[in-house]
């Protein structure tokens, strides 16, 4: 199914038991959209986006972790600074004291992702840089040897856009079984369907899916659990 298209103002105001959302969006347009205290973030948040060097890094930070606490904080009736994470042994981030939810977030320069779910595990990916993107440099690290094989019968601006789209998704499945990039990307060989990708990978049944955005240069993909229904907005 494709993505929706929307605007800030049209969020959903509930999330189902069965259901996963994803977000994409550009971080000024959140920024601008959302007021204060929906944006607010615990000190210890905002003292640790403060420390990145380049503005458009904090101000990307700031709208993905802002926009993920308003929708969570709108979903569990709770005011969105007062939401308090932990981390699991893995360093991955979960709400402290409601089960059953589970998030995940991205950040370009320009664009953000925010991924929430009632229906397991989720992994949200945003790259930037499409027509420039350097693929063979990376691709030992984070290509299948089928994939790079398949890759190099594409044209040259084919094969960047491909590869990109191959590392967006990986980074999604890596996200959302809390791996990050401890396992090597190569090792991941996902299997095209006929809306996405699949993954059956350490005990998890994984979809995906990815989406180049207005732009064209930046991908988006996202991976969930088989059975979520899975709701896609770019707003």
């Amino acid at each position: 199914m494709p993505p929706e298209l929307g605007a800030i103002a049209s969020l959903p105001q509930s999330l189902n038991i069965n259901e996963s959302l994803i977000l994409v969006v550009k971080a000024a347009d959140v920024l601008s959209a959302l007021p204060a205290e929906r944006l607010a973030l615990p000190r210890n948040e905002a003292e640790r986006i403060h420390r990145y060097k380049k503005e458009d890094d904090r101000r990307a930070r700031r709208a993905a972790h802002g926009l993920l606490r308003h929708c969570l904080g709108t979903f569990l009736s709770r005011a969105p600074e007062s939401l308090v994470f932990t981390r699991d042994a893995k360093g991955r981030p979960f709400l402290a004291d409601v089960e059953g939810w589970d998030f995940n977030l991205s950040h370009g320069r320009r664009w953000i992702a925010v991924g929430i779910s009632r229906a397991g595990r989720i992994g949200v990916d945003v790259q930037e840089g499409a027509d420039s993107f350097d693929w063979k440099a990376v691709s030992r690290a984070y290509l299948h040897k089928d994939e790079i094989a398949t890759l190099q019968k594409l044209s040259a601006s084919g094969q960047s856009r491909a590869a990109l789209q191959l590392w967006c998704l990986k980074e999604a499945f890596l996200k959302a079984t809390g791996e990050g990039l401890s396992t090597p990307p190569y090792r991941l060989y996902p299997r095209p369907t006929e809306d996405g990708w699949s993954l059956s990978h350490q005990g998890y049944e994984l979809k995906a899916a990815a989406h180049f955005l207005s732009d064209a240069s930046c991908c988006a993909a996202w991976a969930t659990e088989l059975a979520a229904v899975t709701r896609v907005m770019v707003l």
